[in-house]
């Protein structure tokens, strides 16, 4: 009898704990600051936040709809606060500092892409004779050649060999 109470308050406190992590993730704090408020690790921040959100998802999709949207005008926030500091860094002529946004914009676009499902793999078929994997392969070569210029020929390559050679 202790057991099963000592587990429903167990079960008690998670959730609550859980709620509180949905509820600061929803002003904006980042899950290394929710960890410390909640006295948990990263992991178990991020988890909480995880498990409500798939909860929220088996009890309907407006839930979700409406914590993705939060999500992505976080991410917003965000751009445009380091867009300003680039715009910033670049006036200043602190190249290092636009460095540092780059890659921040390129994390925060990630974050989108995966928030969206934009970068869920795709499926290639192997069984087709490698008709698909030819076209990946030319569409690759003529993205490569158009960035680095053409390829030479094969032969102007052999006669500059034969000059060196020589």
């Amino acid at each position: 009898m202790d057991r099963e109470r000592t587990h429903r308050g167990e079960k008690e406190r998670i959730a609550e704990r859980r709620n509180k992590a949905v509820e600061l993730r929803k002003s904006g704090l980042p899950y290394t600051k929710i960890a410390e408020q909640l006295g948990v690790s990263l992991s178990t921040s991020y988890k909480d936040v995880a498990a409500v959100m798939a909860e929220l998802k088996s009890h309907g999709l407006h839930l979700v709809m409406e914590m993705r949207q939060m999500e992505l005008e976080r991410l917003d926030a965000a751009l445009l606060k380091v867009n300003q500091a680039m715009a910033a860094a670049r006036q200043n002529k602190d190249h290092e500092l636009v460095l540092k946004c780059v890659d921040r914009l390129v994390k925060i676009g990630e974050s989108r892409r995966k928030l969206l499902g934009l970068d869920t793999p795709q499926r290639i078929d192997v069984t087709s004779g490698g008709e698909q994997i030819q076209k990946r392969i030319e569409i690759v070569d003529a993205a490569t050649g158009s960035i680095i210029g053409e390829q030479p020929d094969q032969d102007e390559v052999e006669d500059q060999d034969d000059d060196h050679d020589a």
